[in-house]
């Protein structure tokens, strides 16, 4: 395989990509996608797919054996991304329970807002949210196909959804949004102001009749009765891992790594709590669940701590040479936007050198255990994903066709709060 033909193959694999996820698009910083939604119709979805299936053929026709390192990598990203994008449709038809969908754009506003700069960058923000109603009525309709496949599972996480993420969309579009956007008015017309009111009028609107037909029609008819059996995770471990393992086999791996692990914690739960005689798993836990309940009073306390606990970071980073950081490096760090929870990392866009990676921190001091601070900070911050994304711009930004880092940006919210009860 001649370079030439791999780059050519790649291009069209990645521009075709960005067409048919713009948020993927938008989180790498490329320029036209940020006031787009994905299709999410049946007819597109077929047609993307099949493109896929296509490119599986002709890229397997060719031998990777001649391709550097990096294009090896992207080599095998391309068809571990290509094939579960078929299985994904074809066989497994997962769009027809995507509860997930139906969040996304509150996500994606979220990343915006904290990187919108410009009256362009504003009007995208318009664009997307008038792109709302329509974008649920494809969600709700690949809902109801599959209710009407039986195909509806993972009733807890859609409870989640309904109880939880929806109602407070709805109070973003309602309130939370008009008071960012009015701290952050200065430039914006009176136009542009009376474009967004109504945009985020039809979201909300759009939201609420939503949250009515999950309520209705979705809730009832899913079931908690699910697993993705043996030959579907064997099936996702080779193909997007190269696992080759079998589950049986990881299972007994990680059932041993849990035994030593559960033995550490008892040990240094005894050297937390010596008085308390810690001999079971179930007592050091009582122990852990005393200490991370001591929180922060106040909120004025928590941005300054976190930045303390960074500078610390970065020092140690600096000292032990872990990192090339510039000499006057300072990581962003702000209030988490209302209608989001918890602390986390917005990447800096890959192909946007002019836009930085933030780290967030929700404003509710009870939200923040005192015990677990530092290690919020380390992950979320310095040497984690801020310093990551941070470090990824500069090494990889200027590939034209970063296709390895398709899905691997971590920009929404949602994967804490739903894997765990998915899995």
């Amino acid at each position: 395989m001649s370079t030439e033909n791999f780059t050519s193959i790649k291009a069209s694999f990645f521009n075709r990509m960005m067409e048919s996820e713009p948020q993927e698009a938008a989180a790498l910083g490329l320029d036209g996608y940020a006031s787009k939604l994905p299709n999410l119709s049946e007819a597109q979805l077929d047609s993307r797919v099949s493109a896929e299936e296509s490119m599986l053929m002709e890229i397997r026709r060719l031998s990777p054996d001649a391709l550097l390192d990096g294009e090896l990598f992207d080599f095998h990203s391309m068809v571990s991304l290509a094939q579960f994008r078929v299985h994904r449709f074809r066989e497994a038809k997962l769009h027809l329970d995507d509860i997930e969908a139906s969040v996304l754009p509150h996500s994606l506003l979220q990343f915006q807002l904290a990187h919108a700069q410009g009256k362009d960058d504003w009007g995208s923000i318009v664009a997307r949210i008038e792109g709302i109603p329509g974008y649920l009525e494809q969600a709700a309709a690949n809902l109801s196909k599959g209710k009407a496949q039986e195909r509806l599972r993972l009733r807890s996480v859609k409870e989640y959804v309904y109880q939880n993420e929806i109602p407070s969309i709805i109070s973003f579009f309602e309130s939370g949004l008009g008071e960012i956007v009015n701290a952050r008015s200065d430039g914006l017309s009176s136009s542009f102001m009376e474009s967004l009111g109504n945009a985020t009028q039809h979201a909300a609107g759009a939201y609420r009749t939503h949250l009515t037909f999950l309520e209705n029609e979705i809730l009832p008819s899913s079931s908690d009765e699910f697993a993705l059996g043996e030959e579907e995770v064997r099936w996702r471990l080779q193909t997007m891992y190269g696992v080759q393992e079998s589950p049986q086999a990881l299972i007994h791996s990680m059932e041993e790594e849990l035994k030593v692990v559960a033995t550490k914690i008892i040990q240094m739960a005894h050297r937390l709590a010596p008085r308390k005689n810690i001999a079971t798993l179930a007592q050091a836990r009582e122990v852990v669940w005393e200490i991370q309940g001591k929180t922060f009073e106040h909120e004025a306390f928590l941005l300054p701590h976190y930045r303390a606990l960074t500078e610390r970071a970065t020092n140690f980073v600096r000292e032990r040479r872990m990192f090339r950081l510039p000499e006057a490096f300072e990581m962003n760090l702000m209030l988490t936007p209302k209608g989001l929870e918890h602390a986390f990392n917005w990447p800096g866009p890959l192909m946007d050198s002019q836009k930085e990676g933030y780290f967030l921190v929700n404003p509710d001091p009870s939200a923040h255990s005192k015990a677990w601070s530092a290690d919020v900070a380390v992950h979320e911050g310095v040497p984690g994903h801020y310093l990551q994304s941070m470090l990824w711009q500069r090494a990889f930004g200027g590939d034209p066709y970063p296709v390895r880092f398709i899905g691997n940006l971590d920009f929404c919210a949602m994967a804490s709060q739903y894997w765990g009860p998915m899995l």
